[in-house]
């Protein structure tokens, strides 16, 4: 039993001490509840109670029952400027999602709640492994890389503490050390939103926020479920307020899910290469060993003949049988976390609270490596200490993340200890409706292979590379009348990038008698650099396998960071006090991606071609004769890839519609749903080996020119080829090249229109709770260097039912995809299922 098991089980012992010790006197009282406890309810809650008890919390609000569904109905929200204020007020494009909305809806996870949220897209990769995009922008730059198709531009914090990923962008979900035992609620900003909260908001935000202790008896709650695909969840949470200022709560959570298959997919690495090739019979002779709808067990993948050298292995020879790469193949998802938390309130103006946590994780899920299949293993283990205080208008957080991240099991280059710190200091200034919040921020992220290579061999940073950010930011909020004013203002400096990034948001609205509200925004919006992008330093020896034999991959500390403009007006309203509907229209334009490109080729040109020739065996050093097509440009031996910037922008377009209709006090409906078009202008077609491809045959043609004797051939020649190490290649390639243009394209990896519906529902004297839930999304299709892969649409059904059995404990089936539609979701990715589970839910 490693360390952090053993942190996990002692918690785990001393909240069930303090559940048998306490649990006599934990049954809620109405009429021992304050107005703090009252507003501290949401309207779920509010809804699970009897009729009787909602007139005794009115009676003690001092309004009427409908006037008190108003307000816990439009909750407040606070990421949308920083400040408190009901979610039908906020300016921004702003959904407030419950703890008690994600418990009923059966959610296995934090990420599968978010296909309750308009305007998101969430797709499965593997069992209980979600892509996350808000408005997508996915899979650009196309035709290289998977990790492209990961979202890098959307920031994901946890009570304000950043869990963004820097080594190459986005966020590594299993790795968030909470689950939905913890949660309060999730604040989801739809837009760019780096004036607020900096670097990687650039489509959004999400905080999820933890709960609290209110109650001065020890609360114990949690629940056990387990089903089909090996499903096993349990979460454990505990706390309680030791007096009026000092409370506590401690949680443990774990999962395990197993994929849909044991076998992987091959991808052939050749076919975007070849299949275009002007050679003849050259494809033919390449294609056909893979069979790419095949999917393999791990040791037969292993053992597969290379498709361009049919005598060699199809992965690296040094990975043997593959497993250690995939120690269990079967397992998509094994995680668990344990997390305390600590609250001191001094006053209302004065408090403090201390967060900390741990996880451990593995799952398989979407590679981020350069693998030759589309899934890899990733093992994470990271703790984190986060520390708030606000002392009347000043507010004060420091955290500091660490642990270490295989990204990429058994690949050379991608374990690597981590450690990231953050302090932010802000401060309200109020005049009258002026409100004033200036802020200063400073950031460190560190990466370090350097631990891990006699382990790892080579490293893909080989030392301790760091991220430097320090940023001060101005916002002002004025409001007259029914008129609201935003501005806000932010400068960003980094240790990597020359330029100062100014981040900047403008905001207006308008409500009309609390029924109507209109709001108009212009905001601009900013991605970090990561190390992988700045400090790339990873030589790829490829020998005994397809060519090219070597490759080196090079960062660059000057790119420019992909920058999102984002327009957006947005209108809600509530023509009845039980309906309220939010429309949101966007305009968004993000450009300055990051790429990896070929930079520089050296190529081998034989000066007779020939299909005949010596190879000398590695594996047995016996000298074999050789007969397959050879490109009459020649074979790349070396490769010199950079990350670069690509001239690529996207352009979306898009509306979302939201309603939300209180029936009465049993029932809840919403739906909602997002069509949007996303054109990519200046969008380049080539895939790297097409673009490797063309560069050898360019530097062959060169070397015709100049002449075999001139350069001294006699058998072979090595020619690099030179000029595209001066400007970014594929800028070089499209310019030198006349029959490659940059088209406007639609973009067609971010699904056009995606949404879904909710029915909750509470019968039987509140005892019995039905929760459906649908999601849907249209055809997709992601384009990778290794080819194009569609999706087809797909619907999800969703339901739990649950039936307390005594008064808040309760058993439930719980049903996700419940209709059994196994198709993929994602492009590559395994194909889903149904899960179907059993369990209880208890509370005292």
């Amino acid at each position: 039993m490693n360390f952090q098991q053993k942190i996990f089980y002692s918690l785990i012992f001393i909240v069930l001490v303090f559940s048998f010790n306490e649990v006599s006197a934990q049954q809620k009282d109405v009429n021992k509840l304050t107005r703090k406890d009252i507003l501290a309810m949401d309207y779920d809650h509010l809804l699970e109670m009897p009729f009787e008890d909602v007139l005794k919390l009115a009676e003690k609000m001092g309004v009427s029952m409908d006037e008190l569904y108003e307000l816990l109905l439009n909750k407040d929200v606070t990421a949308a400027s920083k400040k408190a204020e009901s979610s039908f007020e906020a300016p921004l494009s702003t959904t407030v999602l419950t703890g008690e909305q994600i418990l009923a809806s059966g959610a296995r996870n934090i990420e599968e709640a978010f296909r309750l949220v308009p305007g998101m897209i969430v797709r499965e990769k593997t069992t209980g492994n979600f892509d996350i995009h808000i408005r997508g922008n996915d899979n650009i730059p196309s035709n290289n890389l998977f990790v492209y198709s990961e979202n890098s531009m959307t920031l994901v914090m946890i009570d304000g503490r950043q869990v963004y990923n820097y080594v190459n962008g986005g966020t590594f979900w299993e790795t968030l050390p909470v689950d939905i035992i913890d949660i309060d609620r999730i604040e989801i900003v739809r837009g760019a939103a780096s004036a607020l909260y900096g670097a990687n908001a650039a489509t959004g935000v999400i905080n999820i926020i933890t709960k609290r202790p209110e109650n001065s008896k020890l609360e114990v709650n949690g629940n056990v479920q387990g089903g089909s695909l090996n499903t096993k969840i349990a979460n454990l949470s505990t706390g309680q307020a030791i007096n009026d200022k000092l409370s506590y709560r401690v949680s443990g959570n774990y999962q395990y899910m197993d994929r849909t298959t044991d076998k992987l997919l091959a991808l052939d690495p050749l076919d975007s290469l070849f299949r275009n090739s002007t050679v003849p019979g050259l494809y033919d002779a390449y294609s056909g060993i893979l069979n790419p709808e095949e999917l393999y067990k791990v040791e037969d993948l292993f053992s597969l003949p290379d498709p361009s050298l049919p005598w060699l292995k199809y992965v690296n020879p040094k990975d043997g049988d593959g497993s250690a790469k995939y120690q269990r193949p079967e397992m998509a998802r094994d995680r668990y976390g344990v997390n305390g938390f600590l609250f001191y309130d001094y006053s209302d103006d004065i408090n403090t609270r201390v967060s900390l946590g741990s996880q451990y994780s593995e799952v398989i899920s979407s590679t981020y490596g350069d693998q030759v299949t589309p899934l890899s293993t990733r093992y994470s283990q990271t703790s984190y200490i986060d520390l708030y205080t606000k002392i009347y208008g000043l507010s004060l957080q420091a955290n500091y993340n660490f642990g270490w991240q295989d990204i990429v099991v058994g690949d050379d280059g991608f374990k690597l200890d981590l450690d990231v710190f953050n302090a932010q200091a802000e401060y309200d200034f109020e005049f009258g409706g002026l409100n004033l919040r200036p802020g200063i921020y400073y950031q460190q992220a560190s990466q370090n292979d350097k631990p891990h290579l006699d382990e790892i061999g080579n490293g893909y940073l080989n030392a301790k590379r760091t991220i430097n950010a320090v940023s001060g930011s101005f916002r002002a909020d004025y409001s007259i009348n029914d008129f609201r004013f935003i501005g806000a203002l932010r400068a960003e400096k980094y240790n990597v990038n020359d330029d100062v990034y100014l981040p900047f948001q403008f905001t207006a609205s308008y409500n009309l008698d609390n029924a109507h509200f209109f709001r108009a925004n212009y905001a601009r919006a900013n991605r970090s650099p990561f190390a992988v992008d700045s400090y790339s330093n990873y030589d790829w020896d490829r020998t005994a396998r397809s060519f090219p034999n070597s490759i080196k991959f090079v960062g660059s500390e000057n790119l420019d960071l992909a920058v999102l403009d984002n327009f957006e007006i947005g209108y809600r309203m509530k023509p009845t006090k039980n309906i309220q509907i939010d429309i949101e229209a966007f305009y968004s334009i993000a450009r300055d991606f990051g790429y990896l490109s070929p930079d520089s080729v050296v190529g081998n040109f034989a000066a007779v071609q020939s299909t005949q020739f010596n190879f000398t065996d590695p594996n047995s050093g016996s000298v074999v004769k050789i007969e397959r097509p050879v490109p009459a440009a020649g074979i790349p031996e070396f490769v010199q890839m950079a990350y670069q910037n690509i001239e690529v922008e996207s352009h979306q377009l898009g509306v979302t519609a939201n309603v939300s209709w209180v029936a009465n006090e049993n029932l809840v409906i919403t739906a909602y749903g997002t069509y949007q078009q996303t054109t990519l202008k200046n969008y380049y077609p080539l895939t790297t080996n097409e673009i490797i491809g063309q560069m050898t045959q360019d530097a062959g043609a060169r070397l015709q020119t100049n002449g075999d004797n001139a350069l001294g051939v006699t058998e072979t020649s090595f020619f690099e080829g030179a000029g595209y190490d001066a400007y970014p290649s594929v800028l070089a390639y499209s310019a030198n090249r006349p029959d490659v243009t940059k088209d406007e394209v639609d973009h067609e990896a971010t699904p056009s229109f995606y949404g879904g519906a909710s029915l909750d529902w509470k019968g039987l004297q509140d005892k019995l709770g039905v929760f459906v839930s649908t999601y849907f999304f249209t055809e997709q299709v992601m384009r990778t260097q290794y080819g194009t892969d569609r999706t087809s649409p797909k619907g999800i059904v969703n339901t739990k039912v649950s039936y307390k059995i005594y008064k808040d404990n309760a058993v439930f089936v719980n049903a996700r995809n419940v209709l059994d539609n196994s198709s993929k979701e994602l492009g590559w990715m395994d194909e889903t299922s149904g899960v179907y589970m059993a369990g209880l839910q208890f509370n005292f």
